[in-house]
């Protein structure tokens, strides 16, 4: 009889990724937290062990594949070596022969003498108490202030205390670094750590259960939730935004990365817990950016709010959009249940909402990109499935039609999003200290230049909308004058 957890726990899954499909390490990869790609399919995997002990891959860019083990890459792989398409698949019996072949070739790497160091999801608690104990007060500065930003933003009352230095030291490179570190919260308390330096950014703990938080004031109403990626944009958002945003009640949270369900549980009972009165995106501007705009909004619910007239703002109530991104096509899957005073009653609702799409985008894609079936009637539940290309231009319509589809008229929710790929991007080219990009003046106006080449216009209103005049005199560049 095969005993096929052997494998899932005695081979060294990030090593064997390496040495047999090409994997390379990442950005953001460590000893404890690796994230490979694969430059060949372009499948980037974050490799971590459950509370079995067993290796385990999720690809950051497919919701579908998380928690899989070698057996299910082998398979999957040998599968297309064989067959030539995905779907057929070889024997489990199959897959040990070749990874007994592996084994006994000279490559295996076990996990003792791998250079990968992972913790069982159920020693997390005690690992990341062991990490709260090694956090020591934010006193280095150096990474957040070359992303451009300034002392008196992580000094604000809103991050004060938020910050802390965690030392780290790399085995293989023989270094010693000073990472940043953020805590992040779940509705126990702190169960992960995210943490970042110059070549480094990954967390601890259970990340897929918590998010980082901004400080606010319990005793007064909250004006605004942000949510976004990662914790530094979201700092840049408010040193580009201080003006607007600083006398009001506000509260960052970040996922640290991918956006997961627990992720969005934590965040839904934060909304029910603090009800605040907007609900805003900030996203990176990039096709994961946008998915999880869709996916954030597809699944929250917000406190419900009225009119003058007693009609219900928003119809987050009444239905529920799951998303769900594939390789050449993805979908948005609605579920709509219905009542006598339901808008959804309206048969010409939501092919209004993507026909707008449609013609926005049909030049582009050379075809209507949405595609809405009626996938059944069932008393008083609906469900739609739309199927749309999956691309940078579909899933930002996609979200903006799942803010409609589920918010209507709630003004209380939307999207800001950055000019750039991020709005650390946006801060530092707008403050001139960024590496890649800049903006000069040109005949036809304001120039983004990325790497000495020109990539597009920027409207002068959106410089205009962030006044960099207050900058502190010691932290002064020889950006753009603005």
């Amino acid at each position: 009889m095969i005993d096929f957890e052997k494998y899932k726990c005695n081979i060294s899954l990030p090593d064997f990724l390496k040495d047999v499909y090409g994997f390379r390490k990442e950005e953001g990869s460590s000893q404890n937290y690796p994230k490979l790609k694969n430059p060949e399919t372009g499948e980037v995997f974050v490799i971590k062990k459950n509370h079995k002990g067993h290796y385990t891959y999720f690809d950051i860019h497919n919701d579908n594949i998380k928690g899989k083990t070698i057996l299910d890459y082998v398979q999957k792989r040998l599968s297309i070596d064989q067959f030539g398409v995905e779907g057929k698949l070889v024997s489990l019996p199959e897959v040990a022969k070749y990874l007994d072949n592996y084994i006994t070739n000279g490559k295996f790497v076990s996990p003792k003498n791998s250079n990968f160091i992972l913790n069982n999801e159920s020693l997390s608690k005690d690992y990341i108490t062991k990490a709260l104990l090694d956090l020591k007060p934010f006193t280095d500065h150096t990474f957040l202030l070359k992303r451009g930003l300034w002392a008196d933003t992580f000094e604000n009352n809103l991050f004060k205390g938020v910050i802390f230095n965690k030392d780290y030291y790399d085995k293989e490179a023989l270094t010693n670094h000073v990472n940043t570190v953020f805590k992040m919260w779940s509705q126990d308390g702190v169960i992960a750590i995210s943490q970042r330096n110059e070549s480094f950014k990954g967390c601890l703990g259970t990340k897929s259960e918590s998010v980082c938080t901004s400080n606010f004031d319990n005793n007064l109403q909250i004006d605004t939730f942000y949510i976004g990626e990662s914790f530094i944009d979201c700092m840049s958002h408010f040193q580009l935004n201080k003006e607007r945003l600083e006398q009001k009640n506000i509260v960052y949270i970040s996922s640290e990365g991918n956006l997961v369900e627990g992720q969005i549980a934590v965040i839904q009972k934060a909304i029910s817990n603090k009800n605040p009165i907007n609900v805003i995106s900030i996203f990176d501007n990039d096709l994961a950016g946008h998915y999880y705009s869709a996916k954030l909004f597809g699944k929250i619910n917000l406190v419900e709010q009225k009119d003058e007239n007693n009609q219900a703002l928003s119809r987050s109530s009444e239905l529920s959009i799951n998303v769900f991104k594939g390789e050449s096509t993805s979908h948005l899957e609605v579920f709509i249940l219905k009542d006598q005073n339901s808008s959804f009653l309206h048969q010409n609702f939501i092919d209004s909402v993507f026909k707008e799409k449609n013609e926005k985008l049909s030049d582009l894609f050379g075809e209507a990109p949405f595609n809405i079936k009626r996938l059944f009637e069932n008393g008083k539940l609906i469900k739609l499935d739309i199927a749309f290309e999956n691309s940078f231009e579909a899933w930002s319509a996609a979200a903006e039609a799942v803010i409609e589809l589920k918010f209507g008229n709630a003004n209380s929710v939307a999207r800001e999003i950055p000019l750039l790929s991020d709005f650390n991007d946006d801060l530092r080219t707008l403050s001139g200290t960024h590496g890649d990009y800049k903006i000069k003046n040109g005949k036809e106006g304001l120039e983004i230049i990325f790497k000495n080449k020109f990539i597009g216009h920027v409207p002068k209103e959106y410089l205009l909308k962030y006044n960099l005049s207050n900058k502190p005199e010691n932290n002064r560049t020889n950006g753009l004058n603005l």
